[in-house]
């Protein structure tokens, strides 16, 4: 059989073959279009991918010896290759003036060998003209593969004709056919965007006309015709507005009260969707006027009366709430409320002294608006009589303060004065409160002078009252007793002296310190002095300090062994004696007068031994001290126990020993219970001596040295002067004081 006619499509396979018979060997040779085909020389000629090109007519000739023969021709066609067009949309859906990425991607979809679709993609849209935009129009394929794709951007500028249908179309190639492809865009509305809104004046007063305006933005292309209104916020409800250019502008509008409104302005496409915005205006209160007057002049003593006329305010909601009124006759104290206000535009003042008084009158509306007016009333004069008086306290000390308390009478409410005699000296013209008929004034005494020398004096006091206008009142009089106090040594004085025992006869001296004193009497007739005793019965040292002051070293000398407290106090001219500061003690020793020696026992007392109070029974002594020839620290041994306490003291060292007469006194240190660290002090009468008293006495005082604590004393609380340190009465044995 001859070749057979073909139709295939770009990429696909094309084969011609024929059936020849006669002697062998058959030799073939193909030809296109009459022209040799190089190669093709079997039965059969396959194109294994056809292009356009090889479209055409081909016939084989058949050769043997014998001859050749031509087969008939068979016609090849070739076609273009099927496409498909698709469209995908990224983001969607859309709101009316936002963008999306159009992609196209186009598709080789004919069996065979593949092709690369190419050219360029011409976009669309059905929506309406100005609803929407492309950038570019068109675009050019490129990639690779069966499948290419390009990219545009489409903007729905309205949602009018929503859904819109974007439509990609493909024109088709050398080797591919035409094709189109869709999608659908759902494009939404969206409402204006309103600013927030301007209020012009802002703030404004009540009963004053506003214009509320708003500028607003819709992403729509063909959004209008748009439509507005402002609500004021004060119920008047929404009003209609302009719009121009973009901006929504109310009507003027008056407020009729003060507050804070919320100013509300609304603006709605073609579409129906309403963008809103809001802004809170504030609406200041004006206080109302009045015109004030008064009824003057009149008498002091005698009321006038304070109008109010002709009241206005621009709120229509405050004038028919109505005003209210107070009245201030001294210009002050004027309530700042509404509430606290009265009713009555007239009120009315009563002066109680001549003169011209400025009378202050306040209006006020329902929101605590007000004004303040003033007006001028005159007061006539017309004169003060003292009804009560009284001083206190009757009796004051020194440097203390005494109150005159005077009631009298006057129908004006002039100033006035006190004029006062203390009776010591002193006058005093005192100007008192304007209006008040009670004053009470003060006065310090400074001493109880004029009599110095005594405890208190008696002083008459005379008083009266004067005013303004020269009047004076009767003369009224009263007495005070005015006490000496005694002066204050300070708590910090101190008086120091020798720290060790000195021999007989011994010159000392304490020093003051810190010894300033105070005392609430004052004046140049208020003296001091500064008074040390010694404690050995001689005269005191007396000196006259400065500046209050006691400070200083007193010297003295001491003839006579003995334990001396010095003390330092502060008199006044006046009797007055200070409190006492003490030095403890001077000890002057004569190695000369003899020594002490002692035996026996006592009756420890309770409280004698601090650690068990509750103790009490015998205990023993035995002592021996005395100074050696021609030493000046005594020596000796004193041993005590208290055996109910399992308490042994023993002495290791003294440090003085002071004999005199029938009392003797030493101080040491030694052990308790064998353990170190305790100092001791043994006080001892001879009751056999002069001025002994005929008992014999013992008192021993120990304490632990690092702290002062006292562990053991059978005269608790005594002073340890020898002249008061009061030993007990020994139960059994004797003491002696020896003559050397």
């Amino acid at each position: 059989p001859h070749p057979a006619n073909q139709t295939v499509v770009v990429g696909q396979e094309a084969s011609f073959s024929v059936v020849a018979s006669g002697t062998t060997p058959l030799y073939y040779q193909w030809y296109k279009n009459g022209g040799l085909i190089s190669g093709a020389t079997s039965s059969s000629y396959t194109i294994a991918s056809v292009t356009m090109g090889d479209a055409g007519s081909y016939d084989v000739v058949v050769k043997n010896a014998c001859g050749s023969a031509r087969s008939n021709a068979a016609t090849l066609t070739v076609n273009k290759r099927a496409t498909a067009t698709a469209v995908s949309l990224s983001p969607t859906p859309l709101n009316e003036g936002q963008s999306t990425t159009v992609t196209v991607t186009v598709t080789d979809t004919d069996t065979g060998t593949k092709q690369e679709p190419q050219g360029t993609v011409t976009l669309s849209s059905n929506a309406p003209a100005g609803s929407y935009s492309f950038s570019p129009t068109s675009c050019t394929l490129a990639g690779s593969g069966a499948s290419t794709s390009c990219w545009v951007t489409y903007t729905a500028l309205d949602n009018a004709g929503s859904p819109h249908t974007i439509t990609a179309s493909y024109p088709g190639s050398m080797v591919h056919q035409a094709s189109t492809g869709s999608a659908n865009l759902t494009v939404s509305n969206v409402a204006p965007t309103v600013a927030v809104p301007t209020v012009n004046p802002s703030p404004s007063n009540e009963g004053s006309a506003v214009t509320a305006s708003a500028t607003f933005t819709d992403p729509g292309a063909n959004d209008g015709p748009f439509t507005c209104t402002v609500n004021y916020g004060d119920g008047s409800g929404d009003m209609s507005g302009t719009v121009s250019n973009g901006t929504c502008t109310g009507p003027s509008h008056t407020y009729a009260d003060n507050g804070n409104y919320t100013v509300t302005v609304k603006v709605k496409d073609k579409d129906g969707d309403e963008g809103s915005n809001s802004k809170l205006h504030t609406v200041n209160n004006v206080a109302p006027t009045a015109t004030l007057s008064n009824s003057g002049p009149v008498n002091e003593g005698s009321p006038v009366t304070i109008t109010f006329s002709n009241p206005s305010d621009p709120s229509s909601a405050d004038t028919s709430a109505g005003f209210r009124y107070a009245f201030a006759c001294n210009g002050n104290g004027l309530p700042l409320t509404y509430a606290a206000a009265g009713t009555s535009p007239s009120g009315t003042c009563t002066f109680n002294d001549n003169g011209i008084f400025t009378v202050t009158g306040r209006i006020f509306d329902k929101d605590n608006g007000y004004r303040d007016y003033t007006t001028q009333v005159t007061v006539n004069n017309v004169a003060p009589v003292i009804t009560v008086s009284s001083l206190s306290p009757a009796t004051v000390n020194e440097g203390g303060t005494v109150t005159l308390t005077v009631t009298f009478t006057d129908p004006g409410a002039d100033s006035h004065s006190l004029v006062v005699n203390w009776g010591d000296g002193t006058n005093g013209t005192i100007p008192l409160t304007n209006g008040a008929r009670t004053a009470s004034v003060t006065h310090t005494y400074l001493d109880d002078h004029p009599s110095s020398g005594t405890p208190s004096d008696t002083l008459n006091v005379s008083f009266k009252v004067v005013d303004d206008d020269g009047g004076e009142s009767n003369t009224a009089g009263a007495q005070v007793s005015v006490v000496n106090v005694a002066p204050t040594l300070s708590g910090t004085a101190t008086l120091t002296g020798p720290t060790g025992p000195l021999p007989r006869p011994a010159t000392v001296t304490v020093t003051a310190s810190g010894a300033t004193f105070t005392d609430p009497g004052s004046g140049s007739n208020e003296t001091f002095k500064c008074i040390v005793r010694w404690d050995d019965g001689t005269p005191d040292t007396v000196i006259t300090p400065t500046n209050r002051n006691c400070n200083g070293s007193y010297t003295y000398t001491y003839n006579q062994a003995g334990v001396y407290t010095v003390e330092l106090w502060v008199e006044d001219d006046d009797t007055g004696k200070s409190n006492v500061i003490k030095f403890e003690f001077v000890v002057v020793y004569d190695p000369a007068a003899g020594f002490v020696t002692g035996g026996g026992w006592i009756n420890s007392p309770a409280g004698a031994y601090p650690a068990d109070t509750s103790l009490t029974g015998k205990a023993n002594f035995g002592f021996v001290s005395k100074y050696q020839k021609g030493a000046t620290t005594p020596t000796g041994n004193t041993e005590f126990q208290f055996h109910v306490a399992k308490f042994n003291f023993s002495s290791t060292s003294y440090q003085w020993l002071v004999v005199a007469g029938a009392k003797a006194q030493y101080k040491g240190t030694g052990t308790v219970n064998g353990q170190p660290g305790y100092g001791f002090l043994l006080t001892a009468t001879d009751g056999q001596m002069p001025g002994g008293g005929g008992v014999d006495k013992f008192r021993i005082k120990i304490w632990l040295v690092s702290t002062g604590q006292i562990v053991y004393d059978n005269v608790l609380g005594a002073s340890d002067d020898i002249d008061s340190a009061n030993p007990q009465a020994i139960a059994g044995g004797s003491i002696v004081i020896h003559s050397k």
